[in-house]
């Protein structure tokens, strides 16, 4: 085993030795206003990507092979590639950012963003993928369980349906019940028909997404013609078709409010930088417990920011550029601190009502935010003091994701 990862080891080295001399004699393509505005005008952002991409391969292949030989002229095309990176105008995609309506656009992080800041700061992409992906399968687990349980809670007691309410019939809050007729569950011909013409519209809205770039409006359009297809489909008129679609709009409304005013409390955070000084206050207790347990209590400050943060790349850019230092200074790995930022962000989505998808997803099933909480929370607080926990021992471990 020892041997075969040593020739892999070797196998990398030198294609990456290969790689950097094949680019040595390039030139590391600019990415001008011209092609930045290409997505803006056209929709296609695969022009700009591409190039955008390929600065990103001369800083990973160039930093890999300044560290592997510390060759003074890879240092030397290593600075200028720094240099280059760090001049331009947005790390963000074109497709990410909105010029005509945001002024801070320069400084938007988005996923990518993110990604060259991870690179600059000496983490490899995708390292530690081992232990994440055995975190993300358990916690998949831990969640089918407890949807397992809550089955089975409600069909022993089916008034502890969270849509229970009282002076409810059972139908209203379980669905069909047994002794229900077959006419009321079987699928007729057409229903089929409609629900295979609603799959192929899927598929072939996922296919021109990735083959022409669709922007979010041009999907949103066509899933609005698909409904309008698929009602004809169903033998609805058109004033059927408009009045079923109000309905299935109604249940989004009080998310959408709900969703709005946190967004605007987000917004006011934000914009006064008081979000700036909550996360400062809450990082400052972490260098004083040292790398283990600083490393447990910054995943729970990651989940009280993602509360008001759940932006991923957003919350990156505010928490990383302190939590980073912190745990150099504390003698936590890097990796670690990336780890209980993904901890604290993932897991914190199942908090905050600032969530849409779960917003939305409340409201379909007619289940409102205090009783989802209410019920969840005692779940979610295991999750977090578990996620704590798993930190603390990568942190006494010196785990740095390889």
């Amino acid at each position: 085993m020892l041997r075969e990862l040593e020739r892999y080891y070797e196998d990398y080295c030198e294609s990456i030795r290969q790689e950097a001399e094949k680019l040595r004699a390039e030139e590391m393509p600019e990415p001008t206003e011209d092609l930045f505005a290409i997505y803006e005008n056209t929709g296609n952002r695969l022009i700009y990507e591409d190039i955008y991409f390929e600065r990103r391969k001369f800083l990973a292949v160039f930093g890999l092979k300044a560290i592997l030989d510390g060759e003074e002229r890879d240092i030397q095309k290593l600075e200028d590639i720094l240099e280059g990176i760090c001049a331009e105008e947005c790390w963000a995609l074109p497709a990410h950012v909105n010029r005509m309506t945001d002024e801070n656009w320069r400084t938007y992080v988005d996923l990518f963003a993110a990604e060259t800041a991870q690179t600059l700061a000496e983490i490899p992409i995708f390292s530690g993928m081992g232990p994440r992906v055995i975190c993300c399968l358990l916690n998949i687990c831990y969640l089918y369980g407890l949807t397992l349980l809550y089955f089975k809670t409600i069909k022993k007691d089916p008034t502890r349906s969270l849509n229970y309410e009282a002076g409810m019939e059972l139908k209203d809050y379980m669905g069909p019940v047994d002794g229900a007729s077959a006419d009321d569950t079987k699928m007729t011909k057409r229903q089929a028909i409609t629900v295979a013409v609603f799959f192929l519209g899927v598929i072939f809205c996922v296919t021109f997404t990735i083959l022409n770039s669709w922007p979010a409006k041009k999907i949103a359009s066509f899933f609005v013609g698909l409904a309008v297809v698929t009602g004809i489909l169903s033998g609805f008129s058109m004033n059927e078709i408009a009045r079923k679609f109000i309905k299935g709009c109604q249940p989004m409304v009080y998310a959408s409010l709900v969703t709005g005013f946190a967004s605007a409390v987000a917004v006011i955070l934000n914009s006064g930088k008081v979000i700036d000084t909550i996360v400062n206050v809450l990082s400052m207790p972490v260098a004083m417990m040292g790398s283990v347990l600083g490393a447990g209590f910054m995943v729970i400050i990651n989940v009280l920011i993602n509360v008001l943060v759940p932006s991923g790349s957003g919350q990156a850019a505010m928490v990383m550029p302190l939590m980073v230092p912190i745990a150099d200074l504390v003698g936590m790995t890097r990796q670690v601190a990336v780890q209980a930022f993904q901890f604290g962000d993932g897991l914190g989505n199942l908090l905050t009502p600032l969530n849409g998808p779960m917003m939305g997803c409340l409201a379909m099933v007619g289940v409102s935010y205090s009783k989802y909480i209410k019920w969840a929370i005692k779940f979610l607080v295991i999750q977090y003091l578990v996620a704590a926990a798993i930190t603390m021992g990568l942190s006494a471990a010196g785990w740095v994701g390889f």
